[in-house]
């Protein structure tokens, strides 16, 4: 396993049946800097709909502002936390 450097979650490095390469999503392409551009998007989008879900759920940080709004980043383990319960 390794821990994916922008998401922070583990991966597995090795599949039977599955290329070792699409287990690392920044290997198949070939701008690596495009993929790390698009990466940083990806995690902003997320942070901005958990702040929107918070907000909605009346769940409030500092200043009633969300904690990923006030801090303007998101905070990986709340993330997968809300990830988790929008699953269920």
């Amino acid at each position: 396993m390794r821990s994916d450097p922008v998401f922070g979650f583990q991966v597995p490095i090795a599949l039977k049946g599955v290329e070792n390469a699409i287990l690392n999503p920044r290997e198949t392409w070939t701008d690596k800097s495009a993929y790390d551009a698009q990466a940083r998007a990806l995690v902003d989008m997320f942070g901005k709909n958990f702040a929107r879900i918070r907000n909605a759920r009346g769940c409030r940080g500092e200043g009633g502002r969300s904690d990923a709004e006030a801090s303007g980043r998101v905070d990986r383990g709340r993330a997968l936390h809300w990830l988790s319960l929008l699953g269920k």
